[in-house]
């Protein structure tokens, strides 16, 4: 069950009551967008289970698309053997990981 604690700072979306302070992913991943140069890596992952692995690409396609720039992800990870993942829980499949590349925007 997702609960919301707070509103983020910067878009006033709901922030999700494991996601750490402040800002929404989105504006998270925004910012980090911003740090980049024309071309970079962007590296995006997410312990929570919360937070789905779909949400999560539409928050770096929402950040990529506000900054101006273009995304692939190149790669997509999940957790190792050491956290296994059960069948029947769900939660246990918790952990995701995005490595993109980043250019900027055409036209």
């Amino acid at each position: 069950m997702k609960f919301v604690s707070r509103i983020c700072e910067n878009c006033g979306q709901k922030i999700f009551g494991d996601a750490p302070k402040g800002l929404c992913p989105a504006c998270v991943l925004e910012t980090g967008l911003g740090l980049l140069a024309d071309e970079g890596l962007l590296v995006s992952c997410s312990c929570s289970y919360h937070l789905a692995a779909g949400e999560l690409v539409s928050a770096i396609q929402s950040a990529a698309r506000h900054a101006g720039h273009f995304v692939q992800i190149l790669e997509a990870g999940g957790q190792s053997p050491d956290h296994p993942v059960h069948p029947a829980i769900p939660e246990t499949r918790y952990l995701k990981a995005f490595f993109c590349r980043v250019t900027r925007a055409v036209g």
